[in-house]
């Protein structure tokens, strides 16, 4: 994984011809919150758009209560081929908190996805990369002994989450999430 602060106030970014963004600063593509609750937590998130500054914001509250711990947004973007791309950038300003990105290879939950794990650095904007061959199999949340890397040509989720008992209030800034290409 590979970190930048650019230290910049400006977050448009400057966008190339051969980006794929998941994620963009006009709001035109949808993530969906998916919390704890639907496993009995009683976490809260919510996803909205800031369209004067254009970035957007994921912020709540963790609950550890019920064995919950977890808020994420995802998107289950079926028309692309990550097979054309070697990674994740993203560009967030955050609160300190660790967040991650998850990879999932099915259409449904089945527990079993691929993750890796980022911390930010309060209020300052800073650049993500993480390379596909980064990512770690988990399942429930806990590492998992497998040695097979992310099949990039069966990726059908990808999810933004806080988890790993961070309990209480987070908040991340978001200008972006796009791939990269090879």
């Amino acid at each position: 994984m590979s970190m930048t602060n650019l230290g910049l106030s400006e977050i448009r970014p400057q966008q190339k011809i051969s980006d794929e963004y998941l994620l963009d600063p006009n709001g035109k593509i949808v993530w969906n919150i998916v919390n704890d609750d639907v496993m009995g937590g009683v976490s809260r998130a919510n996803f909205v758009h800031n369209e004067r500054d254009k970035y957007w914001t994921f912020q709540g509250n963790i609950s550890l209560a019920n064995n919950g711990g977890f808020a994420s947004i995802r998107i289950k973007p079926d028309h692309i081929d990550y097979s054309q791309f070697k990674g994740i950038e993203l560009k967030v300003r955050g609160d300190g908190k660790t967040y991650g990105v998850s990879l999932n290879e099915d259409h449904y939950f089945t527990g079993f996805y691929y993750h890796h794990s980022f911390t930010t650095r309060r209020e300052d904007w800073m650049i993500v990369r993480i390379d596909f061959d980064l990512f770690s199999p988990k399942y429930f949340g806990r590492p998992f002994d497998y040695q097979r890397k992310v099949d990039r040509t069966q990726i059908k989720e990808i999810s933004l989450m806080i988890s790993d008992k961070q309990e209480g209030e987070f908040h991340l800034e978001i200008a972006w999430i796009k791939l990269l290409p090879r």
